[in-house]
């Protein structure tokens, strides 16, 4: 029987044994993040094996290729509970300060006992459960919308109890809040600082004199005006520097990280100086002032910088007092989230996953959250939820290792050389806004690396 050309059998024969062509075909390997071993000492590095049959064979020269990287967000539901409290200033100020038999009694007082001793007219505390999902298309910013969104309508209702508990007249309240702004603005130097940090202001003076009957204005218009300026809670869309609450990503350098913080503008910090020919020897000079301060903050080794200070002849006043020059208010945050993993319904460790909470190298201890007043939450190496640059071992040819960039289809295929003899291999995500930025992939997220790896014969498609 003659079969038609078109037509082989399965199995070659002895001509063809001898005057057949063999086809180079490529393995063509899929690696998930699931298949990576992370690096301990190195956040972003996740080792990979080679592929058995590849490693083992006789390859000739081992030249690997890589179609594609892409990070891979899934979607998350955050849910977690937030306090936030607000006190006035003035009299939070005159706790800490008070003196009896010329002796501050309130000194080793910490903020959680001093808020506890004001009257309740001068303070007010809300909470919220919030529940904030985010699509895989999402970055941290719709994490703060939800915030708000959810924040607002109980910031409302409270604010409506508090005006008729005390009878308040609201234009009044903020007839008063842009008085004492104008009373402030009078002496602030024209280079303020506002930042993720918070808000920091330097004051100049002529004098100690001149700076002491500021404050003493300032203390004698606030007391005068007290009740117009019982704590209500403010949250727009329009003004983000006069809102209670604020979120903002930024980029560190020195941490080396991308860092998601919650923090309030009504936090300011208060530099004053006056000019140096009128004080004594014991004034500190602008670079004997110690800028450092961690009050009510976490993970951060400067987290309120000192603005750009003024210009000879004016030195820095160490005063206690300084605060009072600030805004009228100080906001404090508290936050609750479930340290568990799952439950029969549904995934809840996604809040921890996203925010680099846990116990592990390069994340948030949640013991420094929870349950806990700060004035401040920072949350260090949290991934920003965007595209990745990606380096890898075995990209020897390319300068630092590169690759390119993930979410990029790369045509033609990458090809790269070996020249080491590793069972395994690495790579490395950093940011694509910073390239010096490394990336903690989160857990529970993915990532996907296709690549293509040549047996002996090549054939470069």
């Amino acid at each position: 029987m003659i079969l038609p050309p078109r037509i082989k059998t399965l199995y070659p024969d002895t001509e063809a044994m001898v005057n057949g062509v063999d086809t180079p075909i490529p393995i063509e390997s899929a690696f998930f993040l699931e298949d990576a071993e992370q690096d301990p000492s190195r956040m972003n590095r996740y080792y990979f094996k080679y592929p058995g049959n590849w490693i083992t064979a006789n390859n000739g020269e081992t030249i690997i290729g890589v179609r594609n990287i892409s990070v891979v967000p899934r979607r998350r539901k955050l849910e977690f509970t937030l306090s936030i409290r607000k006190y006035l200033r003035v009299e939070f100020e005159a706790l800490r300060l008070k003196k009896e038999n010329d002796i501050e009694v309130n000194i080793n007082k910490s903020n959680d006992e001093l808020y506890a001793m004001l009257g309740e007219k001068f303070k007010g505390e809300v909470s919220c459960h919030i529940i904030s999902w985010l699509d895989n298309t999402h970055d941290l910013r719709e994490l703060f919308r939800d915030i708000k969104a959810q924040l607002k309508s109980r910031f409302e209702k409270y604010n409506e109890v508090v005006r008729k508990k005390y009878n308040m007249d609201i234009l009044k309240t903020i007839e008063t809040q842009k008085t004492f702004t104008e009373k402030v603005k009078d002496n602030l130097f024209n280079f303020a600082s506002m930042s993720t940090f918070g808000t920091a202001f330097n004051y100049i003076f002529k004098n100690k004199e001149e700076l002491k009957k500021k404050k003493t204005e300032i203390e004698k218009y606030v007391n005068d005006n007290i009740d117009n300026l019982i704590p209500t809670f403010h949250l727009e869309n329009n003004d983000s520097s006069i809102n209670d609450i604020q979120m903002d990503g930024y980029y560190d350098n020195e941490k080396r990280g991308f860092v998601e913080t919650l923090f309030s503008p009504l936090n300011v910090n208060v530099y004053s100086y006056v000019d140096e020919k009128s004080t004594d020897k014991t004034t500190k000079s602008v670079n004997e002032t110690n800028t450092t301060n961690t009050t009510n903050t976490i993970n951060t080794t400067n987290p309120s910088p000192i603005p750009t200070p003024p210009p000879k002849p004016y030195v820095n006043i160490d005063d206690k007092n300084d605060e009072l020059l600030g805004s009228l208010y100080y906001i404090d945050f508290k936050i609750n989230f479930n340290e568990k993993k799952t439950d029969e319904n549904y995934t809840i460790y996604d809040f921890v996953d996203v925010l680099n909470i846990g116990k592990g190298p390069y994340q948030n201890d949640p013991a420094q959250y929870q349950n806990k007043w700060l004035r401040r939450l920072d949350f260090l190496h949290v991934w920003d939820r965007k595209p990745c640059k990606v380096y890898s071992s075995i990209a020897e040819q390319s300068n630092h290792g590169y690759i390119g960039n993930s979410e990029v289809e790369y045509s033609p295929i990458k090809y790269y050389k070996l020249r080491s003899t590793d069972q395994r291999f690495w790579i490395e995500f950093y940011s694509s806004a910073y390239h010096n930025i490394p990336v903690r992939i989160p857990k529970n997220e993915s990532f996907c690396i296709e690549m293509q790896f040549l047996p002996y014969n090549k054939m470069l498609i």
